[in-house]
């Protein structure tokens, strides 16, 4: 197949402005009136094991959502969950599921499998007017125009009136089945590509961990006598180097805890979290401010220098501040390191990655319920400790060398974004009738 620009005088105005031109032989339609069924479904009660025990009908979440074919659902319920809730239906292969609210919203998919959903799944299905195949695909487009008309604050949210009110372009049946196989074909060339870069990435992220791991337990020299070093997730170590337990060779300090009322002399100040820490680098879009008094203030206070490390959440991660906030503290889901005598907290850094790509952080911190790298925890960990002046050296290689593999990595993800927007580009033109298929 191949496609080919409409001339100017085959196209009309649609009437909706973000579709623009039509082919004079389109039609616009509307969801509502276009389609046998736009419905949901609901949540059975969640404590009420009955519903969902050795359950055999599939219940579609919106997380369950791929922007592709259905096959597999992670959740099942059971007959008598359908028998007492009226509001939930058997939904046919190829209906349309399009998430309505939060995180997943405007998420689609064309279901492989019967299945029943949550409320928060608006299913399309029955149409005697258009392919389901190309209903999908302009809803894949139109993702951002139809998020642009939801409501709510932090977590929009589409409902089935604004879906209903929708209106979408009409060719004729035969059209649409060609432009659905021309973008079958495209598309998944595009996402045979994607994928092939995306493991790049993947491969890269693993040179980058065995680079880190080999270089802080082995060093520089490939000629140095090793020695075990009396760890595992170390290994062997050179003769001149010793393996010590954090607090051997740093300081290290949990942060504040917050408190909801002011204590005296107390002031409200910016402090970092782990949601603001990540490796090696920092996401302070959104820094909180909690009370603080004159005393906590050197306890608790960061300067450029220090390495930051999480307590809770993605436990482990560090990084190291470089004071973009003149004036500011750690709560306590953070610990704060500074080195004792000449060794560097970039060394550190490099080391805590290693042992976390080793797995040692998730070992040592046993995620039997929620995992948190104790103060105690992280002063026990045992890391490779060389001369000051070593460390310095490791240090600036590792960071010339992983700077490179960042390069790299942010070069392939510019070419996926760049192929995922000429995706949906394509796509655009393809269902609005811009670009002809032929």
């Amino acid at each position: 197949m191949k496609t080919e620009k409409r001339l100017a005088s085959e196209m009309k105005d649609s009437g909706v402005g973000w579709i623009g031109e039509i082919p004079e032989g389109w039609k616009i339609e509307k969801i509502g009136r276009s389609f046998e069924t736009i419905s949901s479904g609901t949540t059975p009660e969640s404590s009420n094991l009955k519903y969902y025990e050795d359950g055999t009908i599939n219940w579609v979440v919106t997380g369950d959502l791929n922007n592709s074919k259905l096959v597999a659902c992670t959740n099942k319920i059971t007959s008598l969950a359908m028998h007492d809730y009226s509001t939930l239906k058997i939904y046919p292969k190829n209906s349309l599921l399009i998430a309505m609210y939060g995180a997943t919203i405007g998420k689609i998919s064309l279901l492989d499998v019967e299945a029943c959903t949550n409320q928060a799944c608006c299913v399309l299905s029955g149409s005697q007017l258009f392919d389901m195949r190309f209903v999908f695909y302009w809803f894949y487009t139109s993702k951002e125009h139809i998020i642009s008309l939801s409501y709510g604050g932090g977590q929009p949210n589409i409902s089935q009136k604004l879906i209903r009110s929708l209106r979408l372009p009409r060719a004729s049946m035969f059209e649409q089945e060609t432009i659905v196989s021309f973008l079958d074909s495209e598309t998944s060339k595009i996402q045979q590509l994607i994928g092939a870069k995306t493991k790049q990435i993947e491969l890269l992220q693993e040179h980058e961990k065995s680079l880190i791991h080999h270089t802080v337990t082995k060093g520089l020299d490939p000629k140095a006598k090793m020695k075990y070093s009396g760890v595992k997730w170390i290994g062997e170590i050179p003769e001149g180097w010793g393996a010590k337990p954090i607090s051997r060779e740093y300081e290290v300090q949990l942060g504040k805890m917050l408190q909801p009322e002011p204590s005296q002399d107390a002031e409200l100040k910016p402090y970092l979290r782990t949601a603001n820490v990540f490796w090696n680098n920092f996401d302070l879009t959104e820094v909180n401010e909690m009370y603080v008094s004159s005393r906590e203030k050197d306890q608790f206070s960061i300067v450029p220098g220090d390495l930051l490390v999480c307590e809770g959440g993605d436990v482990g991660r560090s990084a190291i501040w470089m004071g973009k906030i003149q004036e500011c503290y750690i709560q306590n889901s953070l610990h704060r390191i500074r080195p004792l005598g000449k060794n560097q907290n970039k060394f550190l850094y490099y080391c805590l990655f290693a042992a976390n790509s080793k797995g040692e952080v998730e070992k040592v911190c046993s995620k039997a319920t929620i995992a948190h790298y104790t103060l105690v925890k992280i002063k026990r960990t045992k890391v490779p400790i060389p001369s000051p002046a070593e460390q310095k050296i490791i240090s600036s290689f590792l960071d010339s060398e992983t700077s490179k593999i960042h390069n790299a990595i942010d070069k392939i993800e510019n070419e996926i974004v760049k192929l995922e927007e000429y995706r949906k580009s394509l796509i655009y033109e393809v269902v609005t009738g811009k670009v002809k298929v032929s």
